[in-house]
């Protein structure tokens, strides 16, 4: 299982930003449902009869889409389904020797949707990363499979127990001589949480801080031109709101803050198409926002584009 690394990483350097941060990756508490999963994550005979070609160090940086099918109940009945993209830069360190290779990763979230609220935007998400030591590569006859069979990634908190803890209620801040355990406070107000963007809640907040823990599992291919196809296997999705501030001014009260939980769905995920490619050693999350679909192409263009990060966002609720 993974380890939140709460430190940030350079790009301009994947070896330094996978061996640069301190720690090591816990146990699971579920060995057998791990080597489940990683089984599953096979996928080195996916296409098929295609041409045998020579390995390659799949080391580098790649711009990544994970599709998920979504379902959000919000109770007396209700229950949305519809689908939305986690982007995510999937920063890979081959190990030489061996069989499979084992593979470290980095992965660096840029946009992470949130059902009921919105999508946390990348300068929300920038300073929560986490650590992979668990991957392995594995030669095929057309590419390179790549296997992540666990990782879980905290926003707004840094937790000693990613995997397991509850989400905390924001009471305890991070500070220069508390760094786990905490909640990381808004650079900007200063509130607990990652801040969001939001439009059509009530109370009428602006902006709502939240911790979040997104769980994945995934598997996929990456083929000698740059580009990689899979499927996430797994994944979930936890949600708590910390506080809000409202569109008039001031903070909410913690009826408020009561009242936007008690709101938000029960979500469940179901993992869809992984889709990416590989980047320069210099590529942002900024850039990869300016155009989501050149980026896992490896068809951007200057002037960019929208892109797409799914069917629904804060104003798909409809009456609370």
């Amino acid at each position: 299982m993974m380890k939140l690394r709460h430190c940030l990483f350079s790009l301009a350097s994947v070896t330094t930003a996978l061996s640069g941060c301190g720690g090591s990756g816990g146990g699971s508490a579920d060995a057998a449902a791990d080597a489940a999963v990683a089984a599953s994550l096979d996928l080195a005979g996916m296409a098929g009869d295609a041409q045998s070609s020579p390995p390659f160090d799949v080391t580098g940086t790649w711009a990544t889409r994970f599709g998920v099918a979504v379902t959000a109940d919000y109770g007396n009945g209700r229950v949305e389904q519809s689908s939305a993209a986690v982007l995510a830069m999937w920063n890979m360190l081959e190990a030489q020797g061996g069989s499979p290779h084992k593979l470290d990763a980095v992965w660096l979230p840029c946009a992470l949707p949130i059902p009921g609220l919105g999508v946390l935007p990348y300068k929300s998400l920038e300073a929560f990363q986490v650590r992979s030591d668990d991957g392995a590569v594995t030669d095929a006859d057309d590419g390179e499979s790549l296997a992540q069979p666990s990782a879980t990634l905290i926003i707004g908190a840094y937790l000693s127990q990613p995997d397991s803890a509850p989400l905390p209620d924001g009471n305890v801040l991070c500070s220069g001589d508390l760094t786990n355990d905490c909640v990381v406070p808004d650079e900007r107000s200063g509130l607990p949480g990652a801040a969001i963007v939001t439009q059509g809640l009530t109370p009428d907040a602006d902006n709502v801080f939240v911790v979040a823990r997104f769980k994945f599992a995934a598997g996929a291919l990456a083929h000698p031109d740059g580009s990689v196809g899979g499927h996430v296997a797994s994944a979930s999705l936890e949600t708590r709101v910390l506080a809000c501030h409202l569109r008039g001014g001031g903070t909410c009260a913690p009826s408020d803050v009561a009242k936007i939980q008690a709101a938000m769905p029960k979500v469940t995920l179901a993992g869809d198409a992984l889709v990416g490619h590989t980047q320069g050693l210099y590529f942002t999350c900024p850039q990869f926002l300016d155009d989501p679909q050149g980026a896992v192409s490896g068809t951007e263009v200057l002037d960019g584009g929208a892109g797409d990060l799914g069917t629904w966002d804060a104003g798909s609720r409809g009456d609370r």
